[in-house]
């Protein structure tokens, strides 16, 4: 009985071995042929691929504008990413807010949160001590 079903089965693989491995029989001339893909290209290839492609090269898109200053927004961000956006100093036991991913110094960024609930740099409200991460080297 099991040879029969192992037999079965290796029929059943080489059967689907051999259908993969015929050429595709589509005549993109013929408009008539229900799986010519320039009639349903939607079947072929997404919209992503299609717009994401130029001549057969990706095409990488732009990055999203600048997002505009908050208007609860109490800090802006300084040129040097080393230095704490709160006392302007150099950053002192990093940490950042995991809701928004600013990096300030630990005690800066906790006494503002405990204070204002919010992140001090995009205002983002509802953010809670606990959202508070510290960053550690290594």
């Amino acid at each position: 009985m099991w040879s029969l079903v192992v037999l079965a089965i290796r029929v059943l693989l080489t059967e689907s071995r051999t259908e993969c491995s015929r050429p595709s029989t589509i005549d993109p001339s013929d408009p008539s042929d229900p799986s010519n893909p320039s009639e349903y290209p939607d079947r072929y290839t997404s919209a992503e691929e299609r717009l994401a492609t130029n001549h057969g090269k990706r095409v990488v898109p732009p990055p999203p504008p600048a997002m505009a200053p908050s208007k609860d927004a109490m800090y802006t961000l300084p040129k040097d990413p080393r230095v704490c956006p709160i006392c302007r100093q150099k950053i002192v036991n990093p940490a950042m807010v995991s809701r928004t991913g600013i990096v300030s110094c630990y005690r800066c960024l906790f006494l503002h949160i405990e204070q204002h609930s919010s992140c001090p740099v995009t205002g983002r409200g509802g953010v809670t001590k606990h959202d508070v991460r510290r960053l550690i080297s290594g």
